[in-house]
């Protein structure tokens, strides 16, 4: 009770301040990346990356969101010592969210997943995310945030969103809290918002994907176990060293 009331209490102060329900977000992640080396590739350890950074845009009206990549030019690779190889990482996962449509009219949500870069479509309803609300509170691009949590102990996701923008969105498939989420962990990912607009460009592209085949959840997961076997991975993740020439 204390907890719902603390939660009240805010919604109502902040009720005057805000009332943006249409807008975009620029996302930046992070990737933490543990590499283990082998005999062979050890002595490029050095050279080796500790985080990998991609961006992506949510872009939200009071019935529509639309999450999608970013693409940014990638910056070019770190001057190495004379003599040293040059070494590209290229950091690869099999199930990457490319784009994720959501009807908040509809309660639905249909996600455009890759596996290895083959484009499926999964439409499902939203589930409500069984999130858990604390009374931590932080400032997030000058916006007030509270944290709520979901998942067990071993692998909880973490949210910070603001009620001062009450958009039950947020990046990727996380959402249906009362607020934009502004910054989110999970396992070694974060993502966090780094600018907050208040009018959306090219609203034309806030449609449900297109590409790839439709399948269901359970077909996805089959399709992407059956890609990992055949390629003896474990975890849904690969690491390509290539050495420049």
């Amino acid at each position: 009770m204390k907890l719902f009331s603390s939660l009240l209490a805010l919604l109502f102060s902040l009720t005057l301040l805000a009332q943006t329900t249409t807008g975009m977000v620029y996302y930046e992640e992070t990737i933490e990346i543990n590499i283990e080396t082998d005999e062979e590739t050890s002595q490029f350890a050095h050279l080796l990356p500790s985080s990998q950074t991609n961006h992506f845009i949510l872009r939200f009206t009071p019935e529509h969101a639309h999450y999608s990549v970013d693409e940014k030019p990638a910056p070019p690779p770190a001057p190495q010592a004379e003599g040293e190889p040059v070494i590209q990482i290229k950091f690869m996962r099999s199930n990457d969210n490319s784009a994720v449509y959501t009807d908040l009219a509809e309660n639905t949500m249909v996600e455009q997943r890759n596996i290895f870069g083959r484009p499926f479509r999964i439409q499902h309803e939203l589930d409500g995310g069984d999130w858990k609300l604390t009374n931590e509170q932080r400032t997030i691009l000058g916006y007030t945030c509270m944290k709520a949590i979901t998942g067990p102990d071993t692998l909880q996701t973490v949210a910070w969103f603001t009620p001062q923008i009450p958009a039950a969105v947020g990046p990727a498939t996380y959402g249906q809290l009362p607020g934009l989420i502004l910054e989110l962990e999970r396992d070694n990912i974060t993502l966090k918002a780094t600018e907050v607009l208040a009018e959306i460009d090219q609203p034309e592209l806030m449609q449900a994907p297109t590409k790839g085949k439709k399948v269901t959840e359970e077909e996805f997961d089959r399709l992407q176990d059956e890609k990992l076997e055949e390629m003896n991975l474990q975890g849904g993740r690969r690491i390509e060293i290539r050495r420049g020439q």
